[in-house]
């Protein structure tokens, strides 16, 4: 495709500034929506009323028309930036907060298409907001034209593609396999060649993405290109120490960091999430080792590359006390050093999950996560400090918090407040349970029954044959999926192991 004569004010600095989040002298050279846009002003970029405008023109979000009016425009610049400001306010929304109480200008437009392109023949969770800010960044950023104009386009359409992953219910293939063929391109584009710190937090990001589809050898490849690049080792060694009061000295693990170049450049964050106290009339707060270990000063982005490191030790081992004791120093770095909001989010929500099993710290667990919470409403953080390495943190949205929250509650026996927060949330399968353990079944199937009357879904017709045993509403799920959900699958296939049904079913 020919690249259009456009006399562009984003060049390539522009582009890298864009992708990490930040600048590190004054926004004020840069273009008014380059600035909102770093300065966490999503609607201010959203909203701006020429492009509104031109939003409303294209009829109900449809991708043509949208592509076309990228086309007969030279507003190349303004389209990037919409793109971007709609993928992060989308986020803001969902996962790092605080709550936007007011919809944008244009968003009146409602389409059922936006939810079908989206969800892939799957659901999407039933929590998400603001849906047809991703569905608009991912149109842009698949418009050719501004892929060839601008080479970071498919670098911030691998974002969204992923974002996208992650408010659906299940796994999606086709999104996989898009999203790989997206990780290639990037990985050959001259802008990581040229730029070490976007290569770094690109590596850090496609390990990212594999986790979820637990691609394990893949995203071992990405977490060592990323030390490779960061100059970074690190190394499990033993010191004398100990974790509880009156323990003698043995033999502890902690992390030992060698960086061998100077730290990428970070901002800091101010008002970060504080890490509660376990007050354990036995445990220490910190391992305490006889003698000092020595603490290498590093950046951001490198701990966003232990992080990564401790969730691929996590999902590569097996689920045991001995595999825990081997990755926690990891953890612990990140939670004692971190200057950077996503990274003390995520941090501090992987220690609950690790520490959810265990009765003496599950209480902490539970208190953590309702402080995380809490944390996302809260004005003291800005928008933009938020967003800082969002993409490389592996943060969890808002409604995967509060449903960790619920578990946890339900775990310690707290049912009523376990159920208020599953049916804030419509997790209905948590629902039933939470009704069957006080003896309230009947209520689970009445709650499904009004559900179905509202909105028909894929998942509450599953779950009504889970409560009722009646195979004619699996049925009625996959013909509303189109044939097509693994969800319908999945709750069939347990119905036919649970009765031993022998009568074959070539869908299943």
């Amino acid at each position: 495709m020919n690249i259009p004569d456009v006399n562009k004010i984003i060049n390539k600095e522009t582009e890298i500034l864009l992708l990490i989040n930040f600048v590190k002298n004054d926004v004020c050279d840069l273009p008014i929506c380059v600035q909102n846009i770093l300065s966490g002003k999503y609607e201010d970029v959203i909203n701006n009323k020429l492009f509104s405008n031109l939003i409303q023109e294209c009829s109900n979000y449809d991708s043509e028309i949208i592509h076309k009016n990228i086309e007969k425009t030279d507003l190349y610049d303004s389209w990037l930036c919409t793109g971007i400001a709609s993928l992060l306010y989308f986020i803001q929304c969902n996962w790092t907060g605080p709550q936007v109480e007011k919809n944008i200008e244009w968003q009146n437009i409602k389409n059922e298409n936006i939810f079908k392109d989206l969800s892939l023949y799957d659901e999407c969770n039933a929590n998400v907001k603001m849906l047809d800010l991703l569905y608009l960044s991912k149109i842009i950023f698949s418009n050719e034209i501004l892929q060839n104009i601008y080479k970071s386009c498919i670098w911030w359409l691998f974002r969204a593609n992923f974002i996208n992953q992650l408010i659906l219910n299940e796994s999606s293939g086709m999104i996989f396999d898009e999203t790989e063929q997206l990780i290639d391109k990037i990985n050959n584009l001259q802008l990581l060649q040229e730029n070490i710190h976007c290569e770094t937090l690109f590596y850090i990001e496609a390990a990212q993405f594999y986790f979820y589809y637990r691609r394990i050898h893949n995203s071992e490849k990405y977490i060592k290109l990323a030390q490779e690049k960061a100059k970074l080792s690190l190394d499990l060694e033993g010191a004398l120490g100990k974790r509880t009061k009156y323990q003698k000295e043995k033999a502890q693990l902690f992390l030992r960091i060698n960086l061998e170049k100077k730290q990428f450049f970070f901002r800091c964050c101010e008002n970060l999430p504080k890490s509660l106290d376990l007050n354990d009339e036995i445990r220490l707060e910190h391992i305490e080792f006889s003698e000092n270990i020595a603490n290498v000063q590093i950046g951001a982005v490198e701990e966003t590359i232990i992080l990564a490191k401790y969730i691929q030790l996590q999902l590569s081992q097996p689920k045991d006390k001995l595999t825990d004791e081997e990755i926690i120093p990891y953890l612990t770095v990140v939670i004692n050093n971190t200057r950077n909001w996503s990274l003390k989010m995520a941090s501090l929500y992987n220690r609950c999950s690790l520490e959810s099993g265990d009765k003496r710290t599950v209480e902490r667990s539970m208190m953590q996560i309702e402080y995380l919470i809490h944390e996302l409403n809260k004005t003291e953080v800005s928008v933009a400090n938020r967003m800082d390495l969002f993409f490389a943190s592996g943060l969890k949205p808002i409604w995967v918090l509060e449903q960790t929250y619920a578990q946890l509650m339900l775990s310690l026996g707290l049912v009523k407040g376990a159920l208020d927060v599953f049916l804030k949330l419509k997790l209905w399968e948590e629902v039933i349970a939470c009704y069957n353990i006080i003896n309230l079944k009947h209520k689970a199937i009445e709650i499904i029954h009004q559900e179905l009357s509202k909105k028909p879904s894929v998942q509450l017709w599953c779950l009504l044959g889970d409560a009722t045993q009646d195979p004619n509403h699996y049925e009625t799920a996959w013909k509303l999926s189109n044939e097509k959900s693994s969800i319908v699958q999945r709750h069939w296939g347990f119905f036919i192991l649970k009765n031993k049904i022998t009568k074959k079913l070539y869908h299943i």
